[in-house]
């Protein structure tokens, strides 16, 4: 089984010695749990195309049981031509990045869909429609640096006409292995017709699954891509699976928790005033290390960035955890929120 996932390039507490702490959870706990109800706010339906009376359904859509629990997050990009007001649309599928499973649903889901202010002899009418599910939800809105990127509404309009195939990578044991892999890919766009270029920025597979993944890839294209653009980066986890089994990282996570279990932290020197920093604060953290940096961002308002805490979110995206190889596997790409206390943080090395 094959999970892709999408996501765009962007770029007082004294702390004891650390003692062991609840730090990972298993995804298969979650077995037990009515996991196939809508969870908080991990689905996300809209419509791209602008002065639509797009209808959609009364009922909430559901996030498949098995993906839910396995942390398997998809975004789907679709074109729903529309003939009759009150008839089903005919669906192509533009962009889709995620398992067969979340497709499935979200394809069921755009049929559903109605345009009922159109006019029943008009000619056939066409909306942009985009559903994302996150299995691992993060906050609305992350305070960033103020940035002076041009053009971001051109940034998201190219984003919104990548085109990949409909279908994901076919790979299946035992020509791929018996064991989790990852891969992660980091691809770059210069013309609108042409496949991007592709950097491995890790992988744990074979050669033979690496090969599948980027033959993949190279299937993507930007048609709406012209030349006084910039080249889009973007890049992609790719997780070949085994079984029904995923760890994840406890969530929320106390960040004494998140140090009780940092490789070598005695040998580490930091020293943080969270009291300065406009404590308590909670921030975002997805595992990288040490396939690339981790992400870390201060959950506020979009307008509330607090360039005092760029020090201390900058030392968390170096992070390692003291992890056996097998279960940085299942926790790469897994994002948690650290609850960052009032007090400061402490460290001298062999102290």
């Amino acid at each position: 089984m094959i999970a892709t996932g999408l996501t765009r390039a962007l770029k007082g507490m004294a702390v004891a010695m650390p003692v062991a702490l609840a730090l990972i959870g298993s995804g298969a706990a979650r077995a037990q749990e009515r996991v196939d109800l809508l969870p908080p706010v991990p689905i996300l339906e809209r419509t791209l195309t602008e002065g639509t009376c797009l209808t959609r359904p009364a009922e909430p859509l559901y996030y498949p049981s098995r993906s839910w629990r396995m942390e398997e997050s998809g975004l789907f990009r679709f074109a729903l031509t529309f003939s009759r007001p009150d008839r089903a649309p005919d669906v192509e599928v533009l962009t889709a990045a995620g398992n067969q499973q979340l497709l499935q649903a979200a394809k069921a889901r755009v049929t559903q869909h109605r345009l009922p202010c159109m006019a029943s002899d008009a000619p056939a009418q066409q909306v942009i429609e985009e559903i994302s599910f996150n299995a691992t939800p993060r906050p609305e809105s992350h305070a960033v640096a103020p940035s002076a990127a041009p053009h971001p509404a051109r940034a998201k309009a190219l984003w919104a006409c990548l085109r990949t195939p409909e279908t994901p990578p076919a790979a299946q044991p035992p020509d791929f292995g018996t064991k989790t892999a990852t891969t992660v890919l980091l691809f770059k766009f210069t013309a609108p017709d042409a496949p991007p270029t592709i950097e491995v920025i890790y992988n744990s597979g074979s050669d033979a699954l690496l090969a599948v993944f980027k033959a993949y890839v190279s299937s993507y294209r930007m048609p709406c891509l012209t030349a006084e653009d910039a080249s889009p980066v973007t890049q992609q986890m790719f997780r070949y699976a085994v079984d029904d089994v995923r760890q994840t990282l406890a969530d929320p996570l106390p960040l004494r928790a998140l140090l009780a279990n940092v490789k070598d932290i005695r040998n580490m020197v930091a020293k943080f005033d969270f009291d300065a920093m406009g404590c308590p604060f909670d921030v975002t953290w997805t595992l990288w290390r040490p396939a690339m940096p981790n992400d870390a961002r201060q959950v506020a308002s979009a307008d509330a960035y607090d360039a005092r805490r760029e020090p201390f979110l900058k030392w968390l995206t170096t992070l390692e955890l003291n992890l056996t190889p097998e279960r940085f596997e299942q926790l790469l790409g897994s994002t948690t929120r650290i609850q960052v206390p009032c007090g400061s943080l402490n460290l001298a090395a062999n102290e």
